[in-house]
């Protein structure tokens, strides 16, 4: 009796121990021990199936592996395949393995050619290459920089200056309307003319009116709304031309009188 009851329990535990496996934990980093993500494979060496896993912060854990030695590979997101390393899985524990996955190759800028233009001798014209008084290289006028060892090329003479009909004039001209003249007329003590700027439709338009006087500019208001005021001019007739800020223009002559202010309203077409 008591020898049967040992032969079956040899017999049920013969598979238990047949049956023992380990697990393999791979670390995949790469130079500076910072995690990468990919795919660990682990193949027997003495043939059969592999088994896989897909990293997690760089780790993975391939369980109940059978005894033996394992040829783990690996490949990352980005293509990249590390070295292969050897591991040898023993019954019932734990093995680690660490994967080291290169730095990818940097791409190196080829070369930049630097151009560099002399500068002309003394004498020297600028034409092309192989003429008289070349230095080598063609160089326009004013194309050179300013830089050490380069001189900067300055044209021969200046183009005279040119009047609006189009001739040459030797000196300055004094425009019939002097900047120094023209003031702020939207302040003053005195409100003489009343006024306000508007489209063909009645919507009021922004802009600036500029008042002059037989072809003299005396100043200039910006509307507000629409609307402007004139201030401290002495009674006469005026010249007012308006500008909206869309461009468009318009123009009407106002008198202004010793009582009360002058009213005038300009309306443009847009």
């Amino acid at each position: 009796m008591r020898v049967a009851l040992s032969t079956a329990l040899v017999v049920l535990l013969l598979p238990a121990a047949a049956t023992a496996t380990g697990s393999l934990t791979i670390s995949l980093l790469d130079s500076r021990s910072r995690p990468v993500e990919g795919t660990v494979s682990a193949t027997p060496r003495a043939g059969g199936a592999g088994r896989s896993c897909t990293t997690k912060a760089g780790r993975c854990v391939i369980r109940a592996l059978g005894a033996g030695e394992y040829r783990v590979t690996a490949r990352t997101v980005r293509g990249v395949t590390p070295g292969a390393v050897i591991a040898t899985v023993r019954d019932g524990r734990a093995v680690r393995a660490r994967l080291a996955v290169p730095d990818a190759p940097q791409a190196t800028a080829p070369p930049q050619s630097a151009v560099v233009a002399s500068a002309p001798s003394e004498g020297a014209t600028h034409g092309g290459p192989g003429q008289p008084g070349t230095p080598g290289v063609g160089v326009r006028e004013g194309s050179l920089p300013t830089t050490t060892g380069l001189r900067q090329s300055v044209p021969r003479t200046s183009p005279p200056p040119v009047t609006a009909s189009g001739g040459p004039r030797t000196g300055m001209m004094m425009s019939s309307t002097s900047s120094s003249t023209t003031r702020d007329l939207g302040r003053g003590d005195h409100w003489v003319i009343r006024g306000s700027a508007q489209d063909q439709r009645s919507r009021p338009v922004e802009g600036s009116v500029t008042i002059s006087k037989d072809g003299t500019n005396l100043g200039t208001v910006q509307t507000s709304g629409g609307s402007f005021q004139v201030y401290d001019l002495e009674p006469g007739r005026y010249h007012l031309s308006f500008t909206c800020v869309t461009g468009q223009r318009t123009a009407r002559d106002v008198t202004v009188q010793s009582g009360p202010a002058a009213s005038v309203r300009l309306t443009i077409q847009r």
